[in-house]
């Protein structure tokens, strides 16, 4: 197949798209996303005011979203390398592009879940692995930030307002972090 430049495209050539199609800019996405996730504070404006001003925003878990906190380590035993840029495909691709964000400053990655995310486990089962719900605050880095620089970046990007983790993708790569994580340790 031949790719034609659009200066040489003709007027007859361009497909106009169906009345009903909608085309969704990164801006837009992004400026959704944002306030879909300021609907987990009361005061949004102030929410808005410590993205622009740190980086990051204080939201509320339990409603909207969850977050299951897993140490760096366990993460990068599971993914065989502490590449952050490796890391972050292979979460992309082991989370079916379900968001992650990671604070470096303590080498913890937040997986967002729904707030309805029921934690089975005992924490003695998977431990430094915990299930951030109602009554847990969360510093949340601001959408755009997506590279591994400051306090927090999105390792995997929320694409769309509520695409959260699936459950059943995170139960098994939090089993699989773990079980990793103790082969890495019996070989030391």
């Amino acid at each position: 197949m031949e790719l034609t430049l659009v200066e040489e495209l003709e007027p007859d050539d361009l497909v106009e798209p169906e009345e009903d199609t909608k085309l969704v800019t990164a801006r837009e996405r992004r400026a959704a996303v944002s306030s879909w996730l300021l609907t987990a504070t009361e005061d949004r404006a102030l929410g808005r005011k410590q993205w622009a001003e740190g980086g990051i925003a204080l939201l509320s878990c339990g409603g909207v979203f969850s977050a299951i906190r897993i140490p760096g380590l366990m993460v990068w035993a599971v993914a065989g390398t502490d590449e952050l840029t490796e890391v972050d495909v292979f979460l992309s691709q082991a989370l079916d592009g379900g968001p992650v964000f990671m604070d470096l400053h303590s080498n913890l990655y937040y997986l967002l879940v729904p707030g309805s995310f029921s934690w089975r486990w005992n924490d003695r089962d998977f431990p430094g692995v915990e299930c951030l719900g109602q009554d847990h605050f969360l510093g949340v880095p601001d959408i755009c930030l997506t590279v591994p620089r400051g306090r927090s970046y999105w390792c995997v990007p929320m694409n769309s307002p509520g695409e959260l983790c699936n459950s059943g993708d995170v139960e098994r790569f939090v089993r699989a972090a773990h079980r990793a994580r103790q082969v890495e340790g019996a070989r030391r």
